[in-house]
């Protein structure tokens, strides 16, 4: 199988599963929901092949796709970000919304739902939004020159790498520290439901403590070989003290001790 029959493979699998999953949930008629079944379609619709009855279906239903990639470049980066953070977002808030109640029956408190929602996105796109734009990236430019394909990842890259992504995070819990403050010493409630200021004050200490131990990483990194070198050294020094020990006692015809066998 060719790498193009595997990319339209893998995007006819995400759009079911894209589609199936938001008019399943699409209970309230959520215009959120209605853009997401809408990407699920175009990932299936641009894996049609090029002819003159197809080509005419695709351009009715990439209008709105079109009208977006016609603006220019900057718009598919901004298409690369909403597919690398809001998507996620998206994703996991529904899963922590409907899953645990109604496949396994448990209802989840609202603050712990915005706990876990908002500390598994900051972490996901922490380490997978980068992968997630080049992916995209490349999926949007397939037909595109590698030379253009590079200048968009160049321009990428410097719009939104890692770093940005861990400062915007940051900044988001400053700016919103500073208006809980703010809030808390004028007695307003920010939020109705009881313990939301806590589950995002709690994320952001989750956070923090990840962002920590992903800075100190290389203080806990292991070197299998040299591991394996260093107690090769103490083993090859225990046996060749045994077999002095043993060499001497057979010499003077002493005894030798039982835990030399």
């Amino acid at each position: 199988m060719t790498d193009q029959k595997k990319t339209n493979l893998f995007m006819i699998v995400l759009g079911i599963i894209t589609i199936t999953f938001s008019i399943y949930f699409n209970k309230e008629n959520s215009a959120y929901l209605y853009i997401i079944t809408y990407m699920g379609i175009v990932f299936i619709i641009i894996t049609l092949p090029d002819n003159k009855y197809f080509n005419w279906f695709k351009a009715i239903v990439l209008i709105p796709a079109g009208i977006i990639g016609v603006i220019g470049p900057l718009l598919k980066i901004l298409f690369e970000f909403i597919f690398a953070y809001f998507l996620p977002l998206g994703f996991i808030a529904m899963l922590f919304k409907y899953v645990p109640e109604q496949l396994f029956n448990i209802n989840i408190a609202f603050a712990a739902k915005v706990y876990l929602t908002l500390t598994t996105t900051s972490i996901f796109i922490t380490l997978c939004s980068e992968k997630l734009m080049i992916w995209c990236r490349k999926t949007m430019n397939s037909d595109n020159p590698r030379e253009l394909l590079h200048l968009y990842n160049d321009l990428g890259n410097l719009l939104i790498n890692k770093q940005r992504t861990r400062y915007t995070i940051f900044f988001s819990f400053f700016c919103y520290l500073l208006l809980y403050s703010i809030a808390s010493l004028n007695n307003i409630e920010l939020f109705t439901v009881k313990n939301t200021n806590v589950a995002i004050m709690q994320t952001f200490a989750t956070y923090v403590a990840f962002d920590r131990l992903l800075s100190n990483k290389n203080l806990f990194e292991f070197n299998p070989k040299l591991f394996l070198s260093k107690i090769s050294l103490i083993w090859g020094f225990d046996f060749s003290q045994n077999k002095n020990q043993n060499s001497k006692k057979e010499k003077y015809n002493l005894p030798k001790d039982e835990n030399t066998y």
